[in-house]
């Protein structure tokens, strides 16, 4: 299992890598959803 040490300015913690990546993609999925969301919901309105 690979993880990874992060060090921030008042915590230090380990993230595990497999599921870091996981989360990451899952965000990436959310926001491109959105921006569609978003992109249609513009294009119903009247400028």
């Amino acid at each position: 299992m690979k993880t990874r040490l992060v060090i921030e300015e008042d915590s230090v913690y380990e993230i595990d890598e497999e599921c870091d990546r996981a989360r990451r993609a899952a965000e990436q999925k959310k926001k491109e959803k959105a921006g569609k969301e978003q992109k249609r919901n513009r294009g119903a309105e009247p400028d």
